[in-house]
């Protein structure tokens, strides 16, 4: 036994112990963003609670849970993602988008400047694209990996 912990302490001295990354807090939404369809907003009932998270990206403002298989496999049903607060993305960034004042979901933004509307596009394939006029959508934030 004593042979044991004294291996165990030159290893530590010696540096090769596994360290687990600093965990940090942030604002965490527990209202869901819907990958597929909108998740009806109910105003006032938003839910912010402190989480601790492992690798936070140095830009996020809030993190927020996705629900649904519309991002995968970049997002998978019911991941964390990480936002950045900001009122307009990239063409092809992933973007928390509220639709209407009715509801949130997380989708690849377009812009057509030809026919002055914004593309929704989800990743996964078996989603349609959803075309919205930029009155009726407010970005939230982009998505920060």
């Amino acid at each position: 036994m004593y042979n044991f912990a004294e291996r165990q302490l030159e290893e530590q001295n010696r540096g090769n112990m596994v360290h687990f990354p600093k965990k940090e807090k942030l604002p965490t939404i527990k209202n869901s963003a819907s990958a597929a369809n909108p998740t009806e907003l109910v105003y006032g009932d938003t839910v912010v609670e402190e989480e601790e998270f492992e690798r936070v990206p140095s830009s996020a403002d809030f993190a927020v849970p996705i629900i649904g298989d519309s991002m995968e496999p970049v997002i998978r049903n019911g991941q964390f993602v990480f936002v950045k607060e900001q009122p307009d993305v990239e063409d092809g960034e992933i973007a928390i988008v509220e639709i209407d004042g009715d509801g949130v979901t997380c989708k690849e933004v377009y812009k057509d400047y030809e026919s002055q509307t914004i593309i929704l596009r989800s990743i996964n394939e078996l989603y349609e694209d959803r075309v919205v006029s930029p009155e009726q959508i407010r970005i939230i934030g982009k998505v920060v990996f």
